[in-house]
Parts: structure tokens; C-alpha cells; sequence
């Protein structure tokens, strides 16, 4: 079973940079780096007092252009650098969005810091109320087959 097979949509996956190279071995997800989407927003149109609805709208509208433009059966996309999500003056909810974007298509998070419990993703273990917390199965790590053919 290639890893194509284990992908399936309504699903939230996790992968290591580490292990990336290997993930995307026969798989066109693109890959974006959220945190330079959202700085370079926020370089054009300079916050105002919405500053979460700004950004909030405008993670939603990208990402999901970003999914219309595929032209392949499997639509997905591969987010890293999603550390800017975690500011608290943007006051996102980037788990929501995370979790409506998987009932349309693969969403895989690049995240290299601790994972506390298969659903705490926290930037310092030090911290631990700052960073990503998902429902019970919900995500998943990209299970990597041994060998990749």
C-alpha cells in the first residue's frame, strides 16, 4: 500500500521536516509557508483594529484557492511555519481552520516542536498552553513506509 492509499480526505496529518523528502515522493500537494503568507499580508495591508478577521479571511481565502487551482482527483495541501498562527495579538483559531479544510481535502501540518499526547502541539514543552490543541482523532501522523519505492 503506496502512501497515496493511506491518505484520506476528512483527515488531519501531522510529518517531521525530517521526513518531508520522503512524504512527497509522488505527491504534488503544494507547500506553502504560512508564516511568510501571513507577513507578507500583513507588510501590504497593515493591520486595523480587525486584525484577527483580517487574517483570518485571508488564510481562508488563500488556502482555499490554493485547493480550487488542483486539477488532480487528490487535492491537498502541506502547511509549515505555522508558528505565526500562534501570536496571540491575531488572536486566530487556526484548529478550526485546519479541521473545515480537511473535510474538503489532505491537510498535512509540518511541525518539528513537541507533541504532547498525539494532540497537543506546543512551540516550548516548557509552555505548554501555547501552541495547537485538537479534538481526540483528529490528526494523525503520516505514517512513512520503510522503504520508499
Amino acid at each position: 500500500m503506496g502512501h497515496m492509499d493511506t491518505l484520506k480526505r476528512n483527515k488531519l496529518y501531522w510529518i517531521k521536516s525530517r521526513d518531508l523528502e520522503a512524504f512527497s515522493w509522488g505527491i504534488h500537494y503544494p507547500r506553502l509557508d504560512v508564516g511568510r503568507l501571513v507577513a507578507d499580508e500583513l507588510t501590504r495591508n497593515p493591520p486595523g483594529k480587525h486584525v484577527s478577521l483580517d487574517i483570518d479571511d485571508f488564510l481562508r481565502s488563500t488556502l482555499r484557492q490554493c485547493l480550487a487551482a488542483q486539477e488532480a482527483e487528490s487535492r491537498g495541501l502541506i502547511l509549515s511555519n505555522l508558528g505565526i498562527l500562534l501570536e496571540p495579538d491575531l488572536d486566530l483559531n487556526p484548529v478550526k481552520l485546519f479541521l473545515e479544510l480537511s473535510l474538503d481535502a489532505v491537510v498535512v501540518l509540518v511541525w518539528d516542536y513537541a507533541i504532547v499526547d498525539g494532540t497537543r502541539f506546543v512551540w516550548d514543552e516548557a509552555e505548554p498552553g501555547y501552541g495547537f490543541l485538537f479534538p481526540s482523532h483528529t490528526i494523525t501522523n503520516m505514517e512513512l513506509p520503510d522503504e520508499v519505492p
